[in-house]
């Protein structure tokens, strides 16, 4: 089994929560209401990917779109398919929209 993409969406995941903590982050001041805040918008944001994408888990994305991360043959689908361009737009989208209208 590819190990790589047996993992979540990482650098999707990664960046989303730095753009959180940016915005609502405790900080030093430990403010729990901010803590709540990102608590709520990060789980509002896996509601919304999961809704779109049927999972956060790469190798499931990939399966889901007939592609299987353990075949080197199959994985030229996941450029052709330019999946991953996909997947960071549609974690973009989702993140704009809950901080620009949260």
């Amino acid at each position: 089994m590819n190990t790589y993409f047996k993992t979540t969406v990482n650098s999707v995941s990664t960046d989303r929560d730095m753009v959180i903590g940016l915005k609502y982050g405790a900080g030093l001041t430990k403010d729990q209401y901010f803590r709540e805040m990102c608590t709520q918008i990060t789980q509002e944001f896996f509601n919304r990917f999961i809704g779109r994408r049927k999972s956060v888990e790469c190798y499931d994305i990939l399966r889901i779109n007939n592609i299987n991360p353990d075949n080197p043959e199959e994985m030229k689908k996941l450029r052709e398919k330019k999946l991953c361009d996909k997947i960071v737009k549609d974690a973009t989208e989702i993140l704009q929209d809950l901080l620009v209208y949260e």
